[in-house]
């Protein structure tokens, strides 16, 4: 991995901070904003293709069938406050799939691990230590309000379940950094670079490295 660019911190930043707090969230998506900002006139085109995805595409829909409700409903002014909400989410779905985009090797996953491992472990604590005042065992809430704990932690289950399910699962970008780390050795002992497409797939010298071999993985 190379330098971290501001958009690579800021990124890993709001994966660490994402269960722990949504002021601390909100303030980090912030950083991620002007960050992608300063970023924008040098690969504008790339966020633009960043944000042609259905995922990104689906949650807009949503806020807009949000919206549209919000101003039909019994109290538009009550409901124009909520319906802020879904847009919030649209902003921060847009900010992720741009970033990740730019800065495909930022740490996100091993932040979002830490963070996620390490509130599980403080929400286990605090309704087994907590007692039962009154009468009634303290729920796990972490630093928010325990349904939303229980949001978040749900977000976290179901994405290491999605990393798992990837084919090579938690080893399928060992590989590729050994392969990085043998270019990148080559260069500083003067190796000529070898080319996996060139000479019909075969490399020049050699077998294709190992990056050529595990992206075509099914």
């Amino acid at each position: 991995m190379g330098p971290l660019t501001p958009v690579a911190v800021a990124l890993a930043l709001c994966a660490l901070v994402l269960p722990v707090s949504i002021a601390a969230t909100n303030m980090a998506l912030g950083a991620l904003t002007l960050a992608l900002l300063l970023r924008a006139r040098a690969d504008g085109r790339r966020l633009l293709e960043a944000w042609k995805t259905p995922a990104l595409a689906a949650v807009a829909l949503y806020a807009a069938a949000g919206l549209t409700a919000a101003l039909f409903g019994a109290d538009p002014h009550a409901a124009l406050c909520d319906a802020l909400k879904d847009f919030h989410r649209v902003w921060a779905l847009g900010l992720f799939l741009a970033a990740a985009e730019l800065e495909p090797e930022a740490p996100v996953l091993e932040a979002l691990a830490v963070s996620f491992a390490a509130m599980a472990a403080y929400g286990i604590c605090q309704t087994a230590l907590g007692g039962m005042p009154g009468g009634r065992i303290i729920r796990a809430h972490g630093f928010v309000h325990p349904v939303v704990y229980g949001q978040q932690m749900a977000l976290g289950l179901l994405g290491g379940l999605c990393v798992l399910a990837r084919p090579g699962g938690l080893a399928v970008a060992v590989p590729l950094e050994a392969d990085s780390l043998a270019v990148t050795r080559g260069h500083r002992h003067g190796e000529p670079d070898v080319d996996p497409v060139g000479a019909g797939g075969k490399g020049v010298g050699g077998p294709p490295p190992c990056s050529a071999r595990c992206r075509r993985r099914p």
